[in-house]
């Protein structure tokens, strides 16, 4: 579940990932178009000491240690995860929660959101969840009552542009 929110992949795309898809020397997970619902490979980068890098260490060394006891190779980065087992899980965690109406997807959704406010450019961030267009990024990108507050809290508050051409127009000062 955390790999969904750390990287705004659909749930098919996690379930599916294969550890040949993820070099941890470049430092990239690379999906090619047969693994993405639009059919468009893309990839995702990601930098050592992170939530992601350290979520796909940690799995790898589990997976690792599970190849040993089992003296076999798995592919798979979630084996232990199907579909199934998933939408279990999911369902116990929402609960648990308090949160009933959750669905994978919003995770997706939290990641386009966390971006965006983050300062991520929409062409990047369409990139990295591999939207067609922007203006799907636009139906993920929901705007909040505090978002807007935002909004008009930096709209209140001068630039130093503004600030430098109210003096020389002499605006503040005392008449």
């Amino acid at each position: 579940m955390r790999l969904l929110y750390l990287t705004g992949m659909r749930t098919g795309e996690a379930l599916n990932l294969e550890w040949s898809r993820i070099d941890f020397q470049a430092q990239e997970i690379a999906l090619r178009a047969r693994d993405t619902k639009t059919g468009k490979a893309r990839a995702i980068p990601f930098e050592s000491g992170t939530p992601l890098a350290e979520l796909l260490t940690r799995q790898r060394e589990s997976i690792k240690a599970l190849e040993r006891r089992e003296s076999r190779v798995i592919v798979q980065v979630f084996p232990e995860v199907a579909p199934v087992t998933f939408k279990r899980w999911w369902l116990r965690a929402v609960k648990a929660a308090g949160l009933p109406a959750l669905r994978p997807h919003d995770l997706r959704r939290s990641f386009v959101r966390e971006a965006i406010r983050r300062g991520v450019s929409e062409g990047v961030t369409v990139a990295l969840v591999g939207h067609r267009t922007r203006a799907m990024l636009a139906r993920y990108d929901i705007t909040s009552a505090q978002d807007l507050r935002e909004g008009m809290r930096r709209l209140a508050t001068p630039t130093d542009t503004q600030t430098d051409t109210r003096k020389k127009a002499g605006e503040g000062e005392p008449t």
